[in-house]
């Protein structure tokens, strides 16, 4: 137990300079400042290296309360007895403070990064930051990163729980994963406040992949709700090239003029614009052809085929899968299915009933091959095979779905 109490500390009064020891080099200076009493932690000790004097200010009475001033001279005992100067380790842990980053500024970094990398979409990003701004920006973002412990994630996760947006809750864990291995490999944070929680931590993981297809008398009866519902012409070609053309729903609603072929019949995605930031080539049958041609009056003279207006502004993925919730309610001997289900729906249908190779179809869908030695060594295009099924697959849509001319012929495709 120390000399002082904070009896003896309030009646001190002195009118010059003095010191009023608690022992164990601990001791509080009282001195007259601008008219007032004021009062400063002062620790004592021998630096270990030279076992000179020296001192250190640990700061004001009462803000450092008698109990939390000798604390602070235990841990400075406890830092000369391993043989360290607490002069040097406090300025050491100032200069890490004046660096210290919040964790706003922690994923803005970040997303410079990701940006920069241009290893996933723009699409991806805008995502990203969409939930880092609703679901975690004022809880978390003012928090210096390296502050952050494990109970205030948890506290933001379970809230969302509670609202019931599961979903939104298990990418938001994903985001703040990413986020804090990026701090820690750059020695930003000492550890890592997310580690030990997982989707099973909050009852949020993921569910069973979908496997819904549809069989071609569901998409004829969704083809004939889309010429008839009072919809835009630009969205209900989107649909219509989502089943043509079994690419994903943001690389139609946001196919340019200048992607487009159509002499040769081609669509060309730069890579910017892939899930996979590969290249990729989609040839087009006839029917997609005249369905992107009846845009030329409507978005013509601007930059996106499927616009509502002049071009300039695309259509946007959200909008599609509102106005497909929207048609549902009159599909009623349909059952459920998303936007994504419809390229799900092609490539069933071109191994079903066009008999294409899996691995033609994987390319058809630009999908990159799981396995790294294959990717390396499997680099053919099968542009022949692929022309081919995309052919057949426009004729089958032309005349069993946009139209129905009887019972459905599998065509068999050359195969290799």
């Amino acid at each position: 137990m120390g000399k002082l109490s904070d009896t003896k500390i309030r009646n001190a009064k002195t009118e010059t300079d003095t010191c009023l020891s608690d022992g164990n080099g601990l001791s509080l200076r009282i001195y007259p400042k601008r008219g007032k009493i004021a009062r400063t932690w002062v620790f004592r000790y021998r630096r270990p290296a030279t076992k000179k004097p020296a001192k250190l200010s640990l700061g004001d009475y009462p803000v450092i309360s008698l109990r939390a001033a000798r604390q602070q001279a235990e841990i400075m005992r406890q830092q000369l007895f391993e043989g360290l100067d607490p002069q040097y380790v406090q300025k050491e842990q100032r200069a890490e403070n004046a660096n210290a980053i919040t964790t706003q500024q922690l994923f803005e970094s970040w997303l410079t990064l990701q940006k920069s990398a241009k290893e996933v979409t723009d699409r991806t990003l805008a995502d990203h930051e969409a939930r880092w701004r609703v679901h975690l920006e004022k809880s978390l973002g003012p928090l210096l990163a390296k502050h952050v412990i494990r109970r205030q994630i948890a506290a933001v996760l379970d809230s969302m729980v509670a609202k019931g947006i599961k979903e939104e809750t298990r990418k938001c864990l994903c985001l703040l994963k990413m986020l804090f291995r990026f701090a820690e490999e750059r020695h930003l944070i000492k550890e890592n406040p997310i580690e030990g929680l997982s989707a099973k931590s909050f009852k949020i993981t993921a569910g069973a992949p979908r496997d819904r297809a549809l069989p071609l008398s569901e998409l004829r009866s969704f083809w004939r709700l889309l010429d008839s519902a009072s919809i835009t012409p630009a969205t209900a070609n989107a649909f219509k090239l989502l089943i043509l053309t079994g690419a994903r729903r943001g690389e139609v609603t946001m196919m340019r003029w200048s992607e487009l072929d159509l002499t040769q019949g081609m669509w060309v995605l730069p890579p910017e614009r892939t899930k996979n930031r590969k290249a990729h080539t989609l040839y087009l049958p006839n029917l997609a052809m005249r369905l992107i041609e009846s845009m030329r009056p409507i978005s013509g003279h601007g930059e996106y085929v499927l616009s509502l207006g002049n071009g300039i502004t695309p259509l946007s993925t959200e909008g599609l899968t509102v106005t497909l919730r929207r048609l549902s309610t009159r599909l009623e001997s349909v059952p459920h299915f998303t936007v994504h289900d419809l390229r799900r729906s092609a490539a069933t249908a071109w191994g079903e009933h066009l008999k294409t190779s899996p691995h033609v179809i994987e390319k058809m869908l630009n999908h990159q091959p799981r396995d790294r030695l294959v990717a390396t060594y499997q680099r053919a295009a099968y542009i022949d095979e692929q022309k081919m099924a995309w052919k057949a697959w426009g004729e089958m849509v032309e005349n069993h779905v946009a139209n129905d001319f009887g019972n459905v012929v599998p065509l068999h495709a050359r195969q290799d």
